[in-house]
């Protein structure tokens, strides 16, 4: 998509579970990145104190960009959080699906809503179409090994057990499939897992890599 309208109006389905839109942005984002980026993990920055730094032309640009998203996703009712990540926290229990998110995973909400993320310098958000994901708790293997370590026997206790975990939210990619890397500034919505959703979540992972500037709603 070419235009902010046409992303606010865009409708998710069977087929369409990512719509985003495509746009080159002008600020020094590499600027703005050197003033921020801790030396480990990830910092949550808040955009209000963004117009107070010691910029130049360029990523005072950046910063005005960032700020238009933050305002566009407040007037939509959302909470828009902008953090900057050398690297995640990964989930290191041993189980046999990690949840953390650098692994293929869905979001989930209670009633209609949609993850709207931006990556406005460094790797990008990764897709998995919806026919090239496979959910990881499908393996038998997998399935087997968490079910050692719930303690439980197959049967709704322990389909409430994955659910809670968000085990059954985390996928792999079936054999052939490619990743689909977002584009660098591009703003995009993507489906969620919720009650009476008109079509399946979109798959998608954080890359392993950094730093990374990333506004998400």
């Amino acid at each position: 998509m070419d235009h902010r309208e046409d992303l606010l109006a865009g409708r998710f389905s069977v087929d369409f579970v990512a719509l985003g839109l495509r746009r080159r942005l002008a600020g020094d984002f590499g600027e703005l990145l050197a003033h921020l980026a801790p030396r480990e993990g990830r910092v949550e920055i808040d955009p209000r104190d963004l117009p107070g730094l010691d910029l130049g032309p360029g990523g005072r640009r950046a910063v005005g960009e960032i700020l238009d998203d933050v305002g566009l996703l407040e007037d939509l009712g959302l909470e828009p959080q902008l953090d900057c990540i050398v690297s995640y926290a990964r989930d290191e229990r041993g189980l046999a699906v990690q949840t953390d998110v650098c692994s293929f995973h869905a979001d989930r909400a209670d009633g209609e809503l949609d993850t709207w993320i931006c990556t406005y310098i460094g790797p990008c958000t990764e897709l998995l179409a919806p026919a090239d994901a496979r959910r990881r708790i499908e393996d038998p293997a997998r399935r087997a090994g968490l079910l050692a370590a719930s303690g439980l026997a197959e049967g709704p206790t322990f389909e409430a057990w994955l659910r809670d975990g968000s085990f059954d939210l985390h996928f792999e990619p079936r054999e052939g499939a490619l990743p689909v890397p977002l584009g660098v500034g591009e703003l995009w919505r993507l489906a969620v897992d919720w009650p009476g959703a008109p079509g399946p979540p979109c798959v998608h992972r954080a890359p392993s890599g950094g730093p990374r500037l990333l506004l998400l709603a």
